[in-house]
């Protein structure tokens, strides 16, 4: 089935109701989870020194390895012939953050449109804790050498052109608390070593073409605070062990092929600020127990054809909500709607 983040064909029920409301804070509850979860960076304080030779040159390599900037993001990463010339410290480079002793401690990439190779020179900066290379063109196989990286904290490669299965390295980065491999084209299941990253706080895994049912190992990563499964090609129901996960403030399993009622355990997921079930194959009736969600501010329970509500009540207990999306589901037993809202 093809991907249904852009689109999905469905049967029209008789009656269908599209309500969407929307708050200027809705826009920003995925922003705030993301940067709640991100590891700030590492503030230069008072520097000793400049940047030394050796991760100066990593990342001149790093640029050299790059043939396409359109947005001109690496323009500050010269040479710098002369010892005083400011252009010569790689702490003030685009994208760099260094700490206090003035070593690479984050390089973030992300939005530039990058094109060309990722340089195994990166290993030379090992104080690097955060790689965000985030919406640029890189393609191909994740490079072996980012296995190595096993310091990184943060690494992002989301929104590139990366495919097949994700690699066998990526499961030795123990260290990683964030982890974001979305919008590329990933194949097959998720690969099992994924649960052994257990200090992982955000997993995205949404817009690939994964399949098969959600494993049972991610019910162990008890750390995660955001997961994102969207986008791709699940199937089967919701497996039990979600419903455990009650540490979650960030679920999405919209947009994939997964059937059978939507479970009554979802209600008991109390800490979910946001939930996405979405553009599934969902049959039967919206459990009432969506109303124990009292701290959610978003709710999409779009395209659901085949689900019925019986009744709306539920929504008068979520107080927080900002933003929800019920446009293509049935409110055919609903007559009450209007005074819920």
């Amino acid at each position: 089935m093809a991907n249904k983040i852009y689109h999905k064909h469905f049967s029209h029920p008789i009656f269908f109701f599209i309500l969407t409301l929307f708050v200027l804070e809705s826009f920003t509850t995925t922003i705030a989870l993301e940067w709640f979860l991100r590891p700030p960076p590492t503030s230069p304080g008072h520097r000793t020194g400049k940047c030394t030779k050796k991760e100066r040159q990593a990342l001149l390599h790093f640029k050299s390895n790059i043939h396409y900037d359109p947005q001109g993001l690496l323009d500050t990463w010269t040479p710098g012939e002369e010892e005083k010339v400011a252009s010569n410290d790689c702490c003030y480079w685009s994208g760099v953050t260094c700490n206090n002793q003035s070593r690479v401690t984050s390089l973030d990439l992300r939005d530039g449109f990058l094109g060309g190779k990722i340089s195994p020179s990166l290993l030379n900066l090992s104080y690097l804790n955060d790689l965000d290379l985030y919406d640029n063109s890189f393609n191909g196989m994740i490079p072996m050498f980012i296995g190595s990286m096993t310091q990184l904290r943060y690494l992002d490669l989301g929104w590139n052109d990366f495919n097949g299965t994700i690699p066998m390295f990526i499961g030795s980065m123990t260290q990683l608390r964030y982890l974001d491999l979305s919008g590329n084209r990933f194949n097959g299941m998720i690969p099992m070593f994924i649960g052994s990253m257990t200090q992982l706080r955000y997993l995205d895994l949404g817009g690939n073409r994964f399949n098969g049912t959600i494993p049972m190992f991610i019910g162990s990563m008890t750390q995660l605070r955001y997961l994102d499964l969207g986008g791709n090609r699940f199937n089967g129901t919701i497996p039990m062990f979600i419903g455990s996960m009650t540490q979650l403030r960030y679920l999405n399993l919209g947009s994939n092929d997964f059937n059978g009622t939507i479970p009554m355990f979802i209600g008991s997921m109390t800490q979910l600020r946001y939930l996405n079930l979405g553009w599934n194959d969902f049959s039967g009736t919206i459990p009432s127990e969506l109303g124990n969600l009292t701290n959610l501010q978003e709710l999409s329970l779009k395209s659901l054809s085949n689900c019925t509500i019986e009744n709306l009540d539920w929504l008068s207990h979520l107080s927080q909500l900002d933003r929800l999306d019920m446009s293509g589901t049935s409110l055919g037993k609903v007559d009450n709607w209007v005074n819920v809202i």
